[in-house]
């Protein structure tokens, strides 16, 4: 289960990082978050790491954040005791 929520997370920071890459130096607005390729967790599960969400400013720091985060299992910064 591990290896599937990490592989799906890898997939949309993929996809974030295109389209990060695409982008030049002006701050760019996230259209959409999806989640491709996740067949175990649900994806209400994985938005419960990845807390951009579509007219956030792109932030690609944030974004490893999230993956990490995720892919420890750790609660996202700001959540629990």
């Amino acid at each position: 289960m591990h290896k599937a929520r990490v592989f799906a997370l890898l997939a949309l920071v993929s996809a974030c990082f295109a389209f990060g890459a695409i982008a030049a130096s002006a701050q760019q607005v996230v259209e959409s978050v999806d989640i491709q390729g996740n067949r175990r967790l649900r994806d209400e599960d994985l938005f419960y790491y990845i807390k951009t969400r579509a007219g956030d400013v792109y932030d690609p720091a944030a974004l490893e954040r999230y993956v990490r985060e995720a892919a420890t299992g750790s609660p996202p910064l700001g959540v629990g005791a």
